[in-house]
């Protein structure tokens, strides 16, 4: 695994959201499946941030159009397709589980509900594709900061 000193190098946090982020990508998925690489390069500028969608702008512009946080999932289903909170809230359980059937049955729902909404099925099965790839990786954002808020009060206290 990644150091954390090593990737607070290549991050160069400028502030506590900074933290944040960094809480929410130093885990085994995100590093193993190229995440961390990806979001530095499109934080440095060095990659160019790409929405399947222009909807997606402000659900995912925090966090240079990568989805890290839970709470992003269920904005891309509940604001893009139409879904209830309960079902969005559902549709994080099922992926997590790998529930195949489910996860078709969901895949439907949120294609009907983007057509809907004007976004063509190729673009919303990216975007749902997108989503169930992400089922290991994602983090609630609220871990993320009580995580992020730890490491930041842990490093006070030693620095002083």
């Amino acid at each position: 695994m990644r150091s954390v000193t090593k990737l607070l190098k290549q991050l160069k946090p400028a502030g506590f959201d900074n933290l944040v982020v960094l809480s929410a990508l130093h885990r085994p998925g995100p590093i193993k499946n190229g995440l961390v690489e990806e979001y530095i390069a499109r934080l440095n500028g060095n990659k160019r941030i790409q929405y399947h969608h222009p909807a997606l702008k402000p659900i995912l512009k925090e966090t240079f159009g990568l989805i890290l946080y839970d709470e992003q999932i269920m904005r891309i289903v509940i604001d893009l397709a139409g879904f209830p909170e309960g079902h969005a809230n559902r549709l994080l359980s099922v992926i997590r589980c790998h529930l195949e059937p489910e996860i078709n049955f969901y895949r439907k729902l949120f294609l009907d509900g983007v057509q809907y909404n004007g976004i063509d099925s190729k673009t919303g099965n990216k975007m749902f594709d997108e989503i169930v790839n992400q089922r290991e990786y994602t983090f609630a954002k609220s871990q993320s900061v009580a995580w992020a808020k730890l490491v930041y009060q842990s490093a006070y206290l030693k620095a002083n």
